[in-house]
């Protein structure tokens, strides 16, 4: 319901203690934040270490380096940065000491850090994922070999990105020791993007064209601090999955091009400890990027989920890591993800500026909102509102209600169902005058419509289909490969046009097409918890659950759906319109005959964060049981 800047506001002194206790019970023994949190966290860390010495929760805090505001060669000039970057250095320091009074400031944390956290920090990891254009014009700036001496770390031969590196890493070191007398240990954020490894199938994107490599690094004998900081999973860049020789490795599961690159990159750095930064597969409805492992960017079940975290964690350890940051603790509604990004929308306040509503809902088809252990659901289950029926043939009732982030319907048959039994539900989501008229039997639909879900008793899986004229298939900032003669991405009318399995380009290891459309469907009275079913049936009861997104409303808070794309140069840069819809409709065939509903559900918009409590994941139970069987690692 926040964005990352009103923190502050989010999340209570309580929920800090019940979350450190719950990594801790898990069996984690760290924990990594990305920029300083708000002094009631580390009061909170701190009470929870002081009273489990034998077993504290250490912390690797980040600081962080502000993002370009433009993409001018001064902007991305890291080396121009400086500093500023060493005041965020000595502020953070501070804090972890507690010796710090922060005034207000929106937008990042604030107040009086009087808790000394500092025996718990094991780490300090700096910066973030710095783009391949910030290296690369920091070295056009400052060409040549860069030959740096500080009081810690020292550089010969490097760019001047790996300069800015060492510079900062000794800031960190230095200012901590002549301050406060201690030493620990350091790293630059980084990924895969940035590694110095060679990727020979990587030629169609700036993933592979600059590095920045701390093996340049030098540090005292005595001192040994330095560490090697990635952010690496196993879907992303595509050369994880392409390189012919990742693609020899295997772990027990199966062919696991993960493995292959890990043990490259350990190999690189095998004079420092390797420590991945951040691993991990989300829950999401959604997959954004296939991988050769099978280890997906989303389109996974929370149980999917749990089993693939804790195998890529085996795969880190048994590879010579020396430990992974699980990314991450809880989902977050405001991340944006690029195949989703264009169906998703702005608000528009009472003056008529665009406000953003992403933080507003929980978007499940997207992957990057659905990386957490734990996750924020509504209370209870949402309030079910009868449609009036039209010609209710073997349907004696159809309810619907919403949540912040599904569209249910419940749907009544007057005699229980048996194995082989089908049913058709057409769901007019805009423009009850416009939609496809016919079921793909030839029967009619009342309620023109622009989504048909097929369902058959017994079977594990339904299937989404879409009307041809508002199929979105390819139309993506990416690929922008839709066939405009067919697909309007708006509703129009039509009568016995092919209906199509809703489905994306998701820029998979060879180009790959999910098919979105195929849904897990199941033989139950209520859905399975942890699984991403849409479809429950059992006895003379269907239950469907629907996330926004498969309904092409691109801002449920105030009810409006994609309605037309329009591309101004005739490539990849296109706007997409939306439209206030007037409600959902529904249409069912079910034993050759057709029921339909005569009025339309619509709901209540809001613009304020919606009530949810938070709840452990099936992900978060598999994983503390994984973590109980790795030996001398999680204890």
């Amino acid at each position: 319901g926040y964005f990352p800047g009103e923190i502050a506001y989010a999340i209570t002194p309580e929920m800090y203690e019940e979350w450190i206790s719950m990594m801790a019970e898990a069996g984690f023994n760290s924990l990594r934040v990305y920029t300083l949190h708000p002094p009631v966290f580390y009061e909170k860390l701190a009470e929870y270490n002081m009273r489990n010495p034998d077993k504290p929760l250490y912390l690797f805090q980040g600081i962080w380096l502000d993002e370009p505001e433009d993409g001018s060669a001064a902007e991305n000039n890291l080396l121009s940065r400086s500093p500023a970057f060493k005041e965020s250095i000595r502020e953070v320091i501070d804090c972890m000491h507690g010796n710090k009074s922060i005034s207000f400031r929106p937008g990042r944390a604030y107040g009086v850090y009087y808790t000394d956290i500092s025996p718990w920090v094991a780490g300090y990891i700096a910066g973030r994922e710095i783009s391949p254009h910030e290296v690369m014009t920091t070295n056009q700036v400052s060409p040549g070999a860069a030959d740096w001496g500080g009081n810690f770390f020292n550089i010969t031969s490097g760019s001047a990105s790996e300069r800015f590196t060492a510079e900062m890493l000794d800031e960190v070191t230095h200012y901590e020791h002549s301050a406060y007398g201690m030493r620990r240990t350091v790293s630059m954020s980084s990924w895969p993007t940035l590694d110095p490894l060679t990727h020979p199938t990587e030629v169609f994107t700036d993933e592979d064209i600059a590095s920045i490599d701390i093996t340049k690094i030098t540090q005292p004998p005595a001192t040994t601090i330095l560490f090697a900081s990635y952010h690496a999973y196993p879907y992303y860049p595509d050369f994880v999955s392409d390189q012919p020789e990742y693609r020899t490795y295997s772990d027990e599961a199966g062919p696991n091009s993960y493995v292959g690159y890990l043990t490259d990159l350990r190999n690189h750095y095998a004079g420092i400890p390797l420590i991945i930064g951040e691993f991990g597969v989300p829950s999401s409805w959604g997959d954004a990027h296939s991988s050769f492992s099978g280890m997906n960017h989303g389109g996974l079940s929370e149980v999917q989920q749990g089993e693939y975290n804790i195998r890529l964690l085996r795969n880190i350890i048994n590879t010579g890591c020396g430990g992974g940051f699980m990314f991450a603790w809880m989902d977050e509604w405001f991340k944006q993800t690029w195949i989703v990004n264009y169906m998703e929308a702005f608000a528009t306040d009472i003056s008529g500026t665009a406000v953003p509503t992403r933080q507003l809902w929980h978007n499940l088809v997207s992957p990057e909102q659905n990386f957490g252990l734990i996750t924020f659901d509504p209370p209870g289950t949402p309030a079910m509102n009868p449609y009036s029926l039209v010609n209710p043939s073997g349907i004696t009732a159809i309810n619907s209600g919403h949540e912040n982030n599904y569209f249910w319907l419940e749907i009544t048959t007057s005699e229980s169902s048996a194995t082989g039994d089908t049913v058709m539900v057409a769901f007019d989501t805009y423009l009850e005058d416009t939609g496809e008229g016919r079921f793909p039997s030839g029967a009619a639909i009342p309620n023109r419509s622009e989504f048909l879900l097929m369902a058959a008793y017994g079977a594990d899986t339904a299937s989404l289909h879409i009307t041809e004229a508002y199929d979105m298939f390819g139309l993506t900032p990416r690929f922008n490969l839709s066939d405009e003669t067919v697909q309007k991405f708006r509703s129009t009318t039509t009568d016995g046009a092919p209906w199509k399995l809703m489905r994306w380009i998701n820029n998979g290891f060879d180009g790959t097409i999910f098919n979105l459309g195929l849904l897990p469907s199941e033989s139950s009275a209520t859905f399975t918890y942890g699984e991403r079913t849409a479809v429950a049936w059992s006895g003379n009861k269907l239950k469907v659950r629907l996330p926004w997104t498969l309904l092409h409303f691109n801002d449920p808070t105030q009810m409006r759906v994609i309605d037309g794309a329009e591309s101004f140069d005739g490539g990849y840069n296109f706007t997409i319109y939306n439209r206030l819809s007037d409600g959902i409709a529904i249409s069912v065939l079910y034993k050759g005959l057709v029921t339909h509903t005569a009025n339309r559900y619509t709901w209540p918009l809001w613009l304020t964060t919606p009530q949810t409590s938070g709840r452990a994941k099936k992900s978060l139970e598999i994983v503390t049981q994984g973590l109980h069987y790795i030996p001398n690692f999680a204890n």
